[in-house]
């Protein structure tokens, strides 16, 4: 379904992780605009697989 999905969100999930809990992360609207399409992307992708 696509590694980069996972490497990408686990990415993110980590900045987040370092910008909610260590306050010295930062995460720019461009990086969030595109991490929430990758992030429905993946989805419309899972519902696809459960539902084809």
């Amino acid at each position: 379904m696509g590694e980069d999905y996972s490497i990408c969100m686990d990415r993110m999930r980590r900045k987040r992780h370092r910008a909610v809990y260590d306050l010295t992360g930062f995460i720019s609207k461009s990086e969030a605009h595109n991490v929430v399409t990758k992030a429905s992307i993946l989805i419309q992708k899972v519902k696809n697989r459960i539902n084809p």
